[in-house]
């Protein structure tokens, strides 16, 4: 076996330099794959997975000024300690291994080639972005799904002919079910939506007392509809409304001019939304009563100037009309919530047909008061995890690229096809692929 490896290990050198002297992978694509057949077949040898970190061993190797019995030597015993090291480290399942990987921040052409799948655009994607998002389990879930759906042509089809309109394929139809972020992977803009990966919480399980009593219920109700004549006030009633409330936070400074309220706990505040990318526009906020006390008591002697003019017992006291608070008036200025964000939804109301329809106003209600700086240092730290991902996903459109032109596909083709028409894209790419191959990292501080 070493008088073989000991020519595999010559062949590989020259035949790198050579590619290295013509102008790398793109000069010539079937050398290209030559040497990537090499480094596989060397690999094997020593039973190791194809993975960055195993191949290095193989790229030092190349990067000699000229080959020398030492240097061969060297590189035998390199590549017997990552055997040994790899068949004799402790036995751990792959969800351990991927926990692992992302803790040690490994990169996906070490830990992909581990757990036995292909760095395929997919498989990279849900490494080095999702599991940024989601759960382990789920990541390792999908894994296994695209790998027993033999499916990664279809859904990178899918990506590159029907960037828009893959929601109404064939394809996207029969995948779908089985492949829980096909959607963040075919469309990867959409932050919100993995940002909310890691928000999902189960509905906690009824109690079975609670869904016996439910059940009873139900069956007494079906036998009086028998013998029950339907009265005129079940006919008038309204079918009960599905709704569930679409979420947001406002991340701009809400300024409070008014504050409206009479006696029930309802409290309307109005004033102007600053955001960065807009003029100041008016808004209509609903708070609970304690809710908006709560938030303005923040604002240290200017918010209990506030106070002084609203509280429970003047509201308490009141007639039943609403009483109107403005701030400017009262105090000599409006308040500015600099210091937190709100969460909310837009409620329903009733159309001109009689039927419930989102309120087209700037009124929203506020469902949760968010301290801003917690919010920011996360969504921050959110941001890094997310572009990091980006960073390793993007560098790996250039490696798909170089293995798509060696496989015959010509240069146009080839860029279409990993999404670097762009110049700028394709030039980022490259330059993130040359930067992670020779041991740099970009750095997210």
């Amino acid at each position: 076996m070493r008088t073989e490896v000991i020519y595999k290990l010559n062949s590989y050198f020259h035949l790198y330099k050579e590619l290295d002297r013509i102008g790398g992978p793109e000069a010539d694509g079937d050398l290209f794959e030559e040497v990537l057949g090499l480094e596989e077949e060397l690999l094997q040898k020593f039973g190791l997975p194809l993975s960055n970190k195993n191949r290095s061993i193989l790229w030092k190797l190349a990067q000699k000024k000229k080959l020398s019995e030492k240097v061969l030597q060297q590189t035998l015993e390199h590549l017997n300690a990552a055997a040994q090291q790899h068949h004799f480290s402790p036995v751990l399942t792959d969800l351990e291994q991927l926990k692992e990987a992302k803790a040690r921040n490994k990169d996906a052409f070490d830990i992909l080639p581990e757990l036995g799948h292909p760095t395929h655009e997919y498989t990279i994607f849900l490494y080095d972005v999702i599991l940024g998002f989601a759960s382990p389990e789920d990541v390792l879930a999908e894994l296994s799904a695209l790998k027993r759906l033999d499916c990664y042509g279809d859904a990178a089809s899918l990506k590159n002919q029907y960037p828009r309109t893959f929601r109404k394929t064939k394809a996207y139809k029969q995948l779908k079910p089985y492949l829980k972020f096909l959607d963040n992977y075919l469309d990867p803009s959409d932050l919100d939506s993995m940002i909310k990966l890691g928000q999902e919480e189960e509905e906690p399980a009824p109690h079975p007392l609670e869904m016996a009593r439910v059940f009873r219920f139900n069956e007494f109700r079906e036998e009086r509809s028998d013998s029950e004549q339907t009265d005129l006030f079940s006919l008038a009633r309204p079918d009960a409304i599905d709704f569930t409330p679409d979420y947001f936070v406002i991340a701009g400074i809400v300024e409070i001019e008014e504050i409206i309220f009479s006696e029930d706990s309802a409290v309307t505040v109005t004033g102007q939304l600053h955001e960065d990318y807009n003029k100041p526009s008016p808004v209509t906020l609903g708070f609970d009563f304690d809710a908006l006390t709560a938030l303005i008591r923040e604002y240290g002697s200017k918010g209990q100037l506030v106070l002084s003019y609203f509280n429970k017992s003047r509201q308490q006291s009141l007639i039943d009309c609403p009483t109107i608070i403005s701030l400017k008036d009262k105090t000599g200025s409006t308040l500015e919530l600099h210091q937190h964000y709100l969460k909310v939804y837009k409620p329903l109301t009733l159309g001109p047909t009689g039927k419930p329809e989102m309120i087209k106003d700037a009124f929203y209600i506020v469902e949760e008061v968010i301290d801003k700086a917690r919010y920011d240092q996360q969504l921050i730290e959110d941001m890094r995890n997310g572009l990091g991902g980006y960073f390793h996903h993007m560098k790996n459109h250039y490696y798909c690229y170089l293995k798509a032109k060696h496989n015959g596909m010509g240069e146009a083709e080839a860029r279409k096809d990993n999404g670097l028409e762009d110049h700028v894209r394709f030039e980022v790419s490259k330059m993130l692929y040359l930067l992670y191959k020779h041991g740099g990292r970009t750095e997210m501080k």
